[in-house]
């Protein structure tokens, strides 16, 4: 009976002492993460050469007040600019629907532009930087048939284009690409057809339904990348 008192008295001891030792360890670990992701926060702040400025709305051209004189890469390729006026209001409401195709040209580009033709329907194409023969004349014919061109990437390596791969210089090059008169698109309705599993129901199914559920101008995200799947969704989209 005293043996297993005296067991008892040694686990309820044990177990206070792990109750004290352990938050208080986790304390400090937490106590030090959070004095490196402050550092860390610090070091990622603008270099505050730039101030960004909106219009009175969201379809108004961003503006940049310069404080300070220009950094040696604004500097470089003067003439990569872009001359744009803001979005007109009146020509955009809840139930306008843009359709974007990311990373082409591509081997489908020909047949979305003749489905696109058939519709009398434009489309917005966001290139990814490609020097041939073959994408030069299906982004002529882009622009002939009266499609928007916009840059996707260059390179389309996620290490060197997308924004959480450069935390430390993507607000940088963000205040620099509005400098110079370029914006921001984004999607807010996915065909998911870059998906390895993607069928052409599956994609006409994603963009129906998530066209449905926006209740501002829905941004539909396709890709011209090749995928017969897309091709054959995009007459019934």
């Amino acid at each position: 009976m005293k043996k297993s008192v005296e067991f008892w008295k040694h686990i309820i001891i044990a177990g206070i002492i792990f109750l004290i030792i352990f938050p208080t360890m986790g304390a400090i670990v937490l106590t030090k993460e959070n004095a490196r992701l402050q550092k860390e926060i610090l070091s990622l702040s603008p270099n505050g050469d730039d101030i960004v400025t909106v219009g009175t709305n969201n379809y108004d051209a961003a503006s940049i007040v310069r404080k300070r004189p220009l950094l040696s890469y604004q500097l470089l390729y003067p003439e990569l600019c872009a001359d744009f006026m803001g979005f007109n209001d009146d020509l955009v409401d809840s139930k306008m629907i843009f359709l974007t195709f990311d990373d082409g040209p591509s081997s489908s580009t020909p047949a979305i532009l003749d489905i696109l033709k058939s519709h009398n329907v434009k489309a917005s194409f966001f290139v990814n930087g490609k020097s041939s023969l073959f994408a030069a004349s299906r982004l002529r014919r882009i622009v002939q048939e009266g499609h928007a061109i916009g840059m996707h990437s260059y390179t389309h390596q996620y290490s060197l284009s997308i924004n959480t791969y450069n935390l430390k210089i993507y607000q940088s090059l963000s205040a620099e690409v509005l400098r110079r008169g370029f914006i921001y698109c984004d999607w807010n309705v996915s065909a998911g057809d870059a998906l390895k599993e993607a069928t052409a129901e599956s994609i006409i199914e994603n963009v129906i339904n998530g066209v449905s559920l926006c209740w501002e101008p829905a941004f539909v995200l396709m890709h011209d990348n090749g995928n017969n799947e897309l091709v054959q969704a995009l007459p019934k989209i």
